[in-house]
């Protein structure tokens, strides 16, 4: 868990400035920022080409980049808390 966050947010810090801004904006509603985090975490994803191996399947790590991109988003955004 630990090494795959440090792999994902240098990434997240390149998402691009209108994203954070709508995730991060003091106007969006609890709701579009959640949309805008979803949104950030499929970007992420796309970035992050997954294989298999004998540790776990293209789709499982798939999933997990996905799982922790969002997490990464969160952090970056102060939204730590809430759940993915």
């Amino acid at each position: 868990d630990r090494e795959f966050m440090n792999l994902i947010v240098p990434k997240a810090a390149e998402l691009p400035e209108d994203m954070l801004g709508k995730m991060t904006g003091g106007n969006a509603s609890s709701a579009e920022a959640e949309k805008e985090i979803a949104k950030a975490a499929a970007w992420l994803k796309d970035r992050f080409p997954t294989g298999s191996n004998m540790r776990g399947s293209a789709d499982y790590r798939t999933h997990l980049i996905s799982v922790l991109a969002e997490r990464a988003v969160r952090k970056l955004t102060g939204e730590e808390g809430r759940s993915c």
